[in-house]
């Protein structure tokens, strides 16, 4: 993630990928195809939503694939 002020790179969104096949960016969102190793999958950023929505709406003993 860039600073849009500095043009510094603050932070990596996702981490030790082998390939991002498509990124789409919304107004809150950020939607990415993307491989790890010989994984494909697709993540869902959520930047408009809170952690304690969040973690109301995710199943007790699901975790995210990372």
């Amino acid at each position: 993630m860039w600073n849009i002020r500095t043009g510094v790179c603050e932070m990596d969104l996702l981490t030790a990928l082998s390939g991002v096949w498509q990124v789409r960016f919304g107004a809150e969102h950020c939607v990415a195809a993307v491989q790890r190793g010989n994984v494909s999958y697709i993540k869902i950023l959520d930047f408009g939503a809170s952690i304690k929505a969040v973690s109301s709406r995710v199943p007790k003993g699901i975790k995210e694939c990372e």
